[in-house]
């Protein structure tokens, strides 16, 4: 006979338990999100229910706590660009987290790849390497640090850095790995950017070494000075050349070294050099120790810091009085000789003319033709003591120029003209519709133009044109004059306006000459606010030009 008490009470369990299932069935698959509503009756159940109900308001409070390590968790992977993995071995299973799907630039996605299938995605000259490395670790059961290459979908490699290790269970047996993978390419860019700003230093540390060697030995005076023209460095070659130690130097105001009189200059070298200009070999006066004046040529280039600021000047110094003096003797004695030879050439001249008369009147054409012969050396003659004597007043800047305004292009046409009767070799042509006067000595430009004509067809012996132009540029006249000749080698273009330079070359040995027309010319030119340069290619010719400002 059943009792009824026990019936009763079973049918309530069994109440209670199909309440209790659903929760039960969705616990086990990890939602704990139902809520218990307790009975109202105080029964035995009573404290079943509140247990369950404290059991579950805990697991939300670990379910929360664990949600949230795992955001925070995330969010620091994604910061450091670090994604973890964790490999089930008896499974044979692999799961990756959304940041390592993101490093092998692949989209989040429920299937995890394959090992083969992650040894692909490492770029071909590492595969081989990475798999070795990994498959060590495993059978020795050990941890592994790795790096590697990955290659984009657009092209670009990052670099990866690995680390994985191996859980093994109680019987030694490796059941799991697990791992993280890091996008180092920022750190790694970082690291070759330090190595090489390493190298440069090193590599500038030691050039600095050197030129601080090849500056203290060298036997020319390299010396420094801030911008306000404070001496900051002095080396031996100075202390040779002055006569001052650097400890008695360094620290003074240049113009200690400078006559009074060529304060100024000071002023304007240091005026270029905060403008970055560079001076070359610019010919002064500096004071010795001994308190005699020298003659030396100056350098003086712009000293920059890290930043390109222009922050001093360094000067390269050569003593040039030796050299002066030479000069100076030089261009007396062609003083003296040009003078002295001008009364009997101009004698010379006047009876080799009247004797050409006195053949041409006999109709003795011999006769004639020597002292023709004889006119023509004596012009050339002429012409070569007037060089001579321009360039002793060109030295001592005594050239004189009356300056008055006239027509270039009438000037130009008058020169032509004379020339081309001298020439029947080569045809003279004037491009020009341009009739602006200028503000010069116009017989000194007569001199120039002449010197371009007559080079131009010297130097162009197989040719049989000459081309001369005038242009208009804001302010200023240029004249260039065109040869089909033979043309300069750049290496001499920039040296053929210096005085006595000539090009020692098989080709222009035949053609003679000292080398002060151009010289005497550029001087013309400068003196008169103008420029003179060339344009040449070897072999196919060359352009001389030279500059006049236009008259106001």
């Amino acid at each position: 006979m059943k009792d009824p008490g026990l019936e009763h009470y079973k049918k309530n369990v069994q109440k209670q338990l199909k309440k209790l299932r659903p929760l039960f069935a969705k616990a086990a698959i990890g939602d704990f999100s139902t809520k218990i509503t307790l009975p109202d009756n105080d029964d035995e159940f009573t404290e079943l229910y509140t247990g369950i109900q404290l059991m579950t308001e805990v697991i939300h409070e670990k379910i929360a706590t664990i949600e949230s390590v795992n955001n925070e968790l995330q969010l620091a992977q994604t910061t450091a660009k670090l994604g973890n993995w964790q490999w089930d071995v008896l499974a044979n299973t692999i799961i990756w987290s959304p940041q390592l799907f993101k490093i092998f630039d692949l989209p989040v996605s429920k299937h995890n790849p394959t090992f083969d299938e992650y040894i692909s995605l490492i770029h071909p000259e590492d595969q081989a390497e990475i798999k070795k490395i990994i498959e060590t670790a495993f059978k020795a059961k050990k941890p592994y640090l790795l790096y590697h290459r990955v290659f984009r979908k657009n092209g670009s490699i990052r670099y990866v850095r690995g680390i994985g290790r191996v859980i093994k269970d109680r019987k030694g047996r490796v059941v799991k790995m697990i791992g993280t993978a890091q996008d180092i390419t920022d750190e790694k860019k970082i690291q070759v950017d330090l190595e090489n700003r390493t190298i440069e230093l090193e590599e500038a540390y030691f050039a600095q070494k050197r030129l601080a060697a090849i500056v203290e030995s060298s036997s020319d005076a390299i010396t420094s000075k801030d911008l306000n023209g404070v001496i900051t460095s002095w080396n031996r070659g100075a202390e040779k050349m002055y006569g001052y130690k650097d400890s008695e130097i360094i620290g003074k105001h240049v113009t200690f070294l400078i006559p009074p009189s060529l304060h100024k200059d000071e002023e304007y070298i240091i005026s270029c050099i905060k403008k970055g200009q560079r001076i070359q070999h610019y010919e002064t006066r500096r004071f010795h120790k001994s308190g005699k004046e020298i003659f030396v040529s100056l350098t003086v280039s712009p000293i920059k810091d890290t930043k390109g600021n222009i922050i001093g000047a360094s000067a390269i110094g050569r003593d040039i009085t030796e050299k002066k003096l030479a000069d100076q003797q030089k261009e007396d004695f062609v003083a003296l000789v040009s003078h002295e030879l001008k009364t009997p050439v101009t004698s010379l001249k006047m009876f080799s003319h009247v004797l050409n008369q006195h053949f041409k009147d006999k109709n003795d054409a011999k006769g004639h033709m020597f002292a023709t012969r004889i006119e023509e050396q004596l012009d050339r003659l002429t012409k070569l003591i007037v060089d001579l004597l321009d360039i002793t007043r060109v030295q001592k800047g005594k050239l004189e120029y009356k300056k008055s305004q006239f027509s270039l292009k009438n000037l130009l046409t008058d020169v032509v003209t004379d020339v081309q009767a001298t020439t029947a070799t080569h045809k003279i042509t004037v491009r020009t519709a341009d009739s602006s006067k200028v503000f010069a000595d116009k017989d000194r430009v007569r001199q120039v133009i002449i010197n371009f004509l007559t080079n131009g067809i010297k130097y162009s012996p197989h040719a049989n044109k000459i081309i001369v132009e005038i242009k208009k540029k804001n302010k200023e006249l240029i004249v260039g004059v065109q040869d089909f000749g033979i043309g300069i080698d750049k290496d001499h273009q920039d040296k053929i306006f210096t005085r006595f330079y000539q090009i020692n070359t098989p080709e222009l040995k035949t053609y003679p000459g000292l080398g002060l027309g151009l010289y005497i010319c550029n001087e013309i030119i400068v003196n008169q606010g103008g420029r003179l340069w060339v344009k040449s290619i070897k072999g196919k010719g060359s352009t001389f030009y030279f500059t006049l400002p236009l008259a106001e």
